[in-house]
Formats: C-alpha cells, structure tokens, sequence
C-alpha cells in the first residue's frame, strides 16, 4: 500500500479555512486514494476516499487538481497536525501544491457541461432533471401543490419501489449544505430511503426520510425537510441521480414539491 504522510509541530488550524487544494498523480493510473487527518493531539479527526472527487473516481498518471472539504472529514474547528494519504494498492503516489484554502481552485466537472443551477423541481422539473422511468403511479399533478401549484405524486405499492430524479450532465454540489423540500403523504409514515448517486452509479449515502420530518401527527399537509449533504457524504460532488425508495409493501401516497439544494 502506498502511502504518504505529512506532519506539523505547530499544526494548522483549520476553522480558518474551508478545505484543501492540492494536485495528484499515481505512478501506475488507477489508485484510490484515501486521505485522513489528525489533529495536535494525533486523535483521527476523520478519513475520506477522496478519488471520488477526481473526473474518473481514481487517481490518473497525469497530474489533476482536486478540492476537498473539511466537512465531511469531522476538521472544520480542530487543529490539523497530521495529513496521511493512503493507496489501496502498492505504488507511488505524487501530490504538489497542497494547501489549506476558502477557495477551491477548481470546480470538478463530468466533462458533460455541468450545472450548478440548485433547482430540480419547481412547479415542473428544471435544469435538466428529469424522471425516466416515470411509470402510472407518478404524475406531475397539476393542482395539489403548495398554493396550488404543481407537484410530483407517487404511489409506492411495493417494497423496493423508487421514484429517480436524473440529470445527465450532473449536479456539482459545492457550496450547498442541504437537500431540501416539501413533502406530504402517509408514504411519510413509512420508511422511505433517500439516495444520492453519481454516473457511475456511485451511492453516496442513504438516509431514512422519516427522520428529519418534524411533524409525525400531521402527514396531510405539506412540510420542508432538510437533509444535511454531510449526512449523505454528498458535499463537493457531482450529483446524478436523487431517488426516493420504500421499503415498506403498503399502497402510500407522496407529494413532493419545491426540490432544491440549499446553502444556508
């Protein structure tokens, strides 16, 4: 296993900053790429494959920029004394210009002419996103939104059974910190996964929707929900697919409306 480790005996404190640039190559093409970070006391603060941050999930022979956030490494108010990078397999693994940074010197792309347009549904779907397989038991209902306006409704009768929102260019997730919006339904009485994936069909995360809903008395009327990206393992990503599945066999009712990524 290939492995680089950098250490500091001042440390560096990283509430001052948002992440870290750097610039990457591996000796043979093709490593994945683990990074980990310590702080003064050299207590793990936290570890993350950042590959998945790179154009084709893993580290190339060509040098390539990359950005990682101190979110989901858990370093945003500690002092970071040690950084390890870590390869999956034996090889050489080179890295210049590591700094700790507020700016991400670059924005990752898909090489499909990404959108950073937060929007995925707004009274109709927006910026590209679509449902493919929209099959008879989702419409976009003309009139049970909120105000009035149209909204997304499905009718989960099966275990398993999904409703995949899809854009094909993808959705870069920096600077946004949530997934948000309103939902109602008994479905929200249920158990309803919600997944992110990539185009490659890499899962970020899964949380059970149930969780962040506020009011468990009231599923008639509609409610916001937000959802942390951070909990998704979702931030400084690009987004391909949001997808709501049930685990439950029970014939249930969802209304979605106002689907957007958020930064507050």
């Amino acid at each position: 296993m290939g492995e680089v480790r950098l250490k500091s005996a001042a440390g560096v404190d990283a509430k001052n900053y948002d992440g870290i640039n750097l610039y990457i190559v591996g000796g043979l093409g093709g490593e994945r790429i683990t990074m980990t970070l310590y702080d003064d006391q050299g207590k793990k603060l936290g570890s993350q494959n950042i590959s998945r941050y790179l154009q084709k999930g893993h580290v190339t022979r060509d040098f390539a920029q990359m950005y990682i956030s101190f979110l989901p490494l858990k370093a945003s108010h500690s002092v970071v004394s040690e950084i390890v990078f870590q390869s999956e397999k034996s090889g050489d693994i080179y890295l210049d210009n590591i700094t700790f940074t507020n700016t991400p010197m670059i924005r990752p792309t898909s090489g499909k002419g990404d959108t950073y347009a937060p929007e995925v549904f707004i009274d109709e779907l927006v910026n590209g996103w679509e449902i493919p397989a929209m099959g008879s038991d989702t419409r976009i209902y003309e009139k049970d939104g909120m105000g009035g306006t149209p909204t997304i409704q499905t009718t989960f009768t099966a275990a398993g059974e999904s409703v995949d929102f899809h854009q094909e260019q993808g959705m870069y997730t920096y600077s946004f910190r949530y997934l948000t919006f309103w939902a109602k339904g008994q479905a929200l009485g249920d158990t309803i996964y919600v997944r992110l994936k990539d185009s490659n069909g890499t899962e970020f995360g899964k949380m059970t929707l149930g969780d962040f809903v506020k009011n468990t008395s009231n599923y008639t009327e509609f409610q916001k929900i937000s959802i942390p990206l951070v909990y998704l393992g979702a931030e400084n990503v690009i987004i391909n697919n949001i997808i709501f599945t049930s685990r439950e066999g029970t014939s249930r009712e969802l209304d979605l409306d106002d689907i957007k990524f958020e930064s507050y």
